[in-house]
């Protein structure tokens, strides 16, 4: 039996996409674009800039997992502004059909200074 979605939820996580589905047990059936939205091109090119942009915030290598940060306080709006868009085009796409838990937590990463000053 497929897994019902129930609810969406946006969230940040090395090596994944920020968009999560969840069922109603609140086990996760998959992340990234549900169904019936993989045929929105440009929501699906902010979501993979969205991820490659936090990744891109860590050292991934065979010997090393870091945080790093971002080098300048333009990356660092930047970023911001394309996880505005992305929670912006989602809450827009899904037009109150799922609930949706907005875990990116932008005023957080607002209220840091940069992080490599």
């Amino acid at each position: 039996m497929e897994n019902k979605i129930s609810y969406l939820r946006l969230l940040l996580e090395f090596g994944q996409e920020p968009l999560w589905w969840y069922d109603s047990d609140s086990d996760v059936i998959d992340v990234g674009l549900i169904p019936e939205w993989e045929e929105d091109i440009e929501l699906n090119d902010i979501m993979y800039q969205l991820s490659d942009a936090y990744d891109a915030l860590f050292i991934n290598t065979k010997h090393e997992f870091a945080y790093v940060g971002f080098k300048t306080d333009e990356q660092k709006l930047s970023f911001l502004k394309l996880a505005d868009l992305f929670a912006t085009k989602v809450y827009e796409k899904n037009a109150g059909k799922y609930k949706i838990v907005n875990d990116l937590k932008l005023s957080d990463w607002h209220s840091s200074i940069c992080d490599n000053r």
